[in-house]
């Protein structure tokens, strides 16, 4: 993120920050609603996005 022309460095701290307060259990909790949540899209657009 901070090497993108637009990024900013700054955000790193704020991830960090983040990452440390979830934890493991909280980060692999995000992790798989994250998953499941791609997988629905995917599902929703399967037919507009054929592969």
């Amino acid at each position: 993120m901070s090497a993108a022309p637009s990024g900013s460095a700054g955000i790193l701290p704020i991830l960090w920050a983040h990452i440390r307060m979830r934890g493991a259990e909280g980060l692999t909790e995000a992790t798989r609603a994250a998953v499941l949540g791609a997988n629905h899209l995917a599902h929703r657009f399967a037919a507009l996005f054929p592969s």
